[in-house]
């Protein structure tokens, strides 16, 4: 009699750390559809686009071209943009995929803040040409692997913009060269 209470008095513990323990596996990332390639995607794309805002800041300071003045200046504004969307995507999600400091772009700028005019121009497209390709690059790693579908829809409206881009930075490295 006294093992069945004290089996009877330990039960509602014991329950109550099976359910835990059982939400807790119900409540991974894994569970409402992201996955490893969400989560590289969000971090990669974060930092690109950090990358790509970053560097195009300070442009009006290095160059003498308005026509890139201009560019840089687009390319800031949009990137900035893609970087706070895609930040409240992550944080809607709750994916956590935070930027870590990005050491990329302190190294990029401490390339460029020392040049100035046609070899800052030269310098920076040439960046930027990496930069954009790799961007479209993960994003379409992210639609052909993601799973998570405010991922999915948040790449398959922007990826467009990013090919557009990546054909005026292209255009524009062909005559800064």
């Amino acid at each position: 009699m006294l093992k069945k209470l004290f089996y009877f008095r330990y039960w509602p513990a014991v329950f109550t750390a099976l359910f835990f323990l059982g939400c807790m596996k119900g409540s991974s990332e894994y569970d409402h559809g992201i996955n490893a390639a969400d989560k590289t995607f969000v971090s990669q794309a974060l930092h690109l686009h950090e990358i790509i805002a970053s560097a195009s800041a300070i442009v009006p300071e290095r160059s003498d071209s308005n026509e890139l003045e201009i560019f840089a200046a687009n390319a800031h504004s949009q990137h900035l943009r893609l970087f706070n969307e895609l930040d409240s995507v992550n944080n809607f999600i709750q994916l956590k995929a935070g930027v870590e400091v990005n050491r990329d772009h302190v190294e990029l700028n401490n390339k460029l803040i020392p040049l100035t005019g046609r070899q800052f121009d030269s310098g920076y497209l040439y960046n930027m040409l990496y930069y954009h390709q790799k961007a479209v690059e993960i994003y379409n790693k992210q639609l052909a692997a993601g799973s998570n579908s405010s991922l999915k829809n948040f790449t398959g409206k922007k990826i467009e913009f990013l090919k557009a881009q990546l054909i005026v930075v292209e255009s524009l490295y062909k005559k800064y060269q």
